[in-house]
């Protein structure tokens, strides 16, 4: 009896520093080594076990020529993420019109990661991981698929439901810190779209949770030698559908050839600062009160920007354009006015520390913020 196992796909590792290269080169493996699959939304190309790792996981802006990407739903859904938010209206669906269409109620992502990140103190158990069992832990973890509410029975039995649009993609997540005091994090996700989920909003999403928890971290344990390190994400199945995306894969990958290098991500000195938070439900209060803010304009409330520096000051978070929380903030508020009168400006000063999320605003064609140009 042989033990010669033919795959038709192998398995697929991408390490690059930034979002673009990473997305590009998985593109483009899925091209030249993807295996056309059925699934039960159409025909797909996919991969068997991609790992995708970011070195630097503060390279998180998507800008690649032929990728019709918004970076303003990705930051917007992400502060609705760690606000710990299930809601679609009106903030969700603001920024990503068809959210409605994964829903099973029409009013709520049932799967929604921020409820299940924070529900029993699960994020404030990584911290505390780290604080009680030292650095070298391995019981920094978090689960997101939840039997008791997505299994077979757990749906009709909670939910009253045979099948469900809102199956949570990613899985399972690991915090670790290696013997260099390089702080990582590794997901699993089960199933992933190159162009939809993984390839644009899981990555920001949860480097940005990364971050954040990175921070948590070095504050609780007061050890600020701890360095960020890579974000890993392991995909069981990555795949793109070819009969909807098909012309942009293809554009995508005729418009980046060979190294899929982008000039846009050179130093970045920017950082995510959540000054000295050290605790999961103190920052959950945070990115909660942004939020309101941003809800209550978007439902026809006014806002002068004071009031988002107000949030800031409560926290002790400090609003400077170093800060990647404070020039993200300002985006998603530039953002909302604009839509509605265009009379917000933004000057290319708040983006000093933050070049690539420059370049990906201005390539954006969802862009309706006009950038001042520093003199």
């Amino acid at each position: 009896m042989s033990n010669d196992l033919q795959f038709k796909s192998a398995p697929a590792v991408i390490i690059a520093p930034d979002i673009n290269q990473v997305v590009c080169r998985a593109i483009r493996e899925l091209k030249l080594h993807g295996v056309d699959r059925p699934s039960r939304n159409g025909p797909t190309r996919s991969i068997s076990r991609a790992e995708l790792i970011l070195t630097n996981p503060r390279s998180r802006y998507l800008n690649l020529p032929g990728r019709e990407s918004n970076i303003f739903q990705m930051i917007a859904e992400t502060f609705w993420v760690m606000a710990g938010e299930d809601r679609i209206a009106p903030f969700l669906e603001f920024f990503l019109p068809r959210a409605a269409n994964y829903s099973d109620d029409g009013l709520t992502w049932r799967g929604a990661y921020g409820p299940r990140m924070y529900e029993l103190n699960q994020l404030e158990g990584v911290v505390k991981a780290f604080v009680e069992d030292g650095l070298d832990t391995r019981r920094a973890v978090l689960a997101i698929f939840n039997p008791n509410r997505d299994s077979p029975d757990a749906l009709e039995q909670v939910y009253g439901l045979e099948k469900t649009k809102d199956l949570p993609c990613n899985n399972f997540i690991n915090f670790w810190i290696d013997a260099d005091k390089f702080f990582h994090m590794d997901i699993i996700q089960r199933s992933g779209d190159i162009i939809w989920g993984t390839g644009s909003i899981n990555l920001y999403e949860f480097s940005f949770l990364q971050e954040c928890v990175f921070n948590l971290v070095r504050n609780a344990t007061g050890d600020q030698t701890i360095k960020l390190g890579s974000y890993c994400q392991r995909v069981t199945n990555l795949h793109y559908y070819p009969e909807v995306v098909g012309a942009q894969v293809a554009n995508i990958y005729d418009s980046n050839p060979l190294f899929c290098h982008s000039p846009i991500y050179g130093p970045q000195s920017g950082a995510i600062d959540l000054g000295g938070m050290n605790d999961a439900e103190s920052m959950r209060a945070f990115f909660s009160e942004l939020y309101d803010l941003f809800t209550a304009l978007i439902s026809g409330g006014e806002l002068t920007g004071s009031e988002i520096l107000g949030v800031f000051d409560k926290y002790g978070v400090e609003a400077a354009p170093a800060n990647t929380l404070w020039v993200t903030a300002n985006v998603v508020y530039a953002h909302i006015v604009n839509k509605f009168d265009e009379t917000i400006k933004l000057s290319e000063c708040l983006f000093k520390h933050h070049p690539a999320l420059l370049g990906a605003i201005q390539a954006s064609k969802f862009n309706r913020t006009n950038i001042e140009t520093a003199e």
